[in-house]
């Protein structure tokens, strides 16, 4: 016990000793005392708090220690806020070999495109007829409209569907015909492109 008391002791003493002896330094000797690597990070927050160079204060290094390592703007908030701290010289000289990556992403989004289907040469026997032959045909070429979105490369088309229209039916001595005039309601993905600025995990 008495031994642990001592040796505790020396260590504090010689703690003690160190800053005494650092605050009677001129600043180019203080310097290596404080990277001496004992009672840290205590020591070097110490220095940091009396303005020897390179050494941050405590509430500098913790504010640097509760960032985003690659997040570009929180090393700006920090240099902005510490504009003076040594760290705030290593920050901007990350930022300053900052890349920018572009991600792609999809998002579904929604067209409209007017679609007007003929009711072509084929006759039915009955308007009821004539307007279920003209609807099979909608889709299919509600299809074939929204899918051109795919030529861009910018969209993916997923399904289509048509909104009620306007019908224009007519009987004549050979049966019946029926137009429609509608849309197609195109569902698809649309590629987006950000870009992110990425900062490298700094030391």
């Amino acid at each position: 016990m008495f031994r642990k008391f001592v040796f505790g002791g020396s260590v504090t003493g010689l703690l003690f000793g160190a800053v005494y002896l650092a605050a009677n330094l001129s600043m180019e000797m203080k310097g290596p005392l404080c990277g001496l690597d004992i009672s840290q990070p205590a020591l070097s927050d110490w220095c940091g708090s009396i303005g020897i160079p390179d050494f941050p204060t405590q509430e500098e290094r913790e504010a640097s220690e509760a960032l985003d390592a690659e997040s570009c703007d929180d090393l700006r908030d920090f240099i902005n806020h510490f504009p003076a701290s040594p760290i705030a010289d290593r920050f901007t000289q990350v930022l300053l070999a900052r890349h920018v990556e572009v991600v792609e992403s999809w998002s579904e989004t929604e067209k409209s495109l007017a679609l007007f289907l003929y009711s072509g040469t084929t006759l039915h026997a009955s308007e009821e007829d004539a307007r279920a032959a003209t609807t099979q045909r909608s889709q299919a070429e509600a299809d074939d409209l929204c899918g051109s979105f795919e030529a861009s490369g910018d969209y993916r088309f997923l399904t289509s569907e048509t909104d009620k229209g306007t019908w224009v039916c007519r009987a004549g001595p050979g049966g019946h015909a029926c137009s429609l005039e509608t849309h197609a309601v195109c569902h698809l993905e649309e590629r987006q492109l950000t870009e992110i600025e990425v900062c490298s995990d700094r030391s």
